[in-house]
């Protein structure tokens, strides 16, 4: 035999790689011309629960309040109810004090009386507790004996609450006009202090909320302020556009 090789013939051509060595590259799907990854698994099952809110535990807030020793003298500062005449100015101050003592919302009705679980010892001395408070708070409404004949009947707090608001909250449509009046027309008196001035026209305002639900924006009263003022003050604060105009900046001009 001559020197060629008598191995036996793998069939490749020469320069040729055999298909089988080859790397083959990632097949693609038709269906998903983009190569974009499968979506995945889309979980159906409902978010979890929030917890439960822990009921308002009235012996701990009835304990609070026994032991701050200004609540007395606190609930001295809420005037006699007799009528409408004065029912704006008591039901702040009683609701200032409830504030300050941490129980307004036995008032408002947002601490509603708590149920009695027959499956929980504990719920009917929480029960009992509340209603301490709310008479307590009863208690040192302070009504004249006319008005209280009105609201005996009822049975808790914000019951009697919401019952003298319908009986003597001013609503009339008088008492909306001299507000209103009051903030447009009455003009600044220099025998007074402006600071004053202006106080009484903020009140007036927050009183025509009370009554219509709606207040003036500060601008519009710090407007009518100015139109009101004596020439020579006017003058100091004339440069004072009407867009940026507040009664703080009037305040601290004049």
């Amino acid at each position: 035999m001559s020197g060629t090789d008598d191995s036996p013939s793998t069939g490749a051509l020469p320069g040729l790689t055999p298909l089988s060595t080859t790397t083959q590259p990632p097949l693609t799907s038709t269906s998903n011309p983009n190569n974009q990854p499968p979506p995945q698994h889309v979980n159906t099952n409902p978010p979890p629960m929030p917890p439960k809110p822990q009921p308002i535990d009235f012996a701990k807030v009835h304990t609070n309040l026994g032991a701050n020793s200004l609540v007395k003298s606190a609930v001295t500062r809420v005037p006699m109810l007799t009528g409408e005449e004065n029912y704006t100015n008591w039901s702040d101050q009683l609701m200032a004090v409830l504030e300050y003592c941490g129980i307004e919302k036995i008032l408002t009705g947002d601490w509603a009386q708590p149920t009695i679980d027959a499956n929980d010892a504990s719920s009917e001395k929480n029960a009992q507790e509340w209603k301490a408070l709310d008479s307590w708070i009863w208690l040192h409404f302070n009504l004249s004996d006319n008005v209280r004949s009105q609201v005996r009947h009822l049975t808790t707090s914000c019951e009697r609450w919401n019952e003298l608001k319908k009986l003597f909250k001013p609503t009339s449509a008088t008492s909306i006009t001299l507000h209103l009046t009051s903030i447009v027309n009455v003009r600044f008196d220099e025998s007074i202090k402006f600071e004053d001035f202006v106080a009484s026209k903020r009140e007036h305002n927050r009183l025509l909320g009370e009554l219509s639900g709606q207040t003036l924006p500060d601008s519009y009263i710090a407007i009518f302020i100015r139109s009101g003022l004596p020439d020579h003050l006017k003058q100091s604060v004339a440069h004072i556009t009407d867009d940026t105009i507040t009664t703080d900046a009037l305040v601290n001009i004049i």
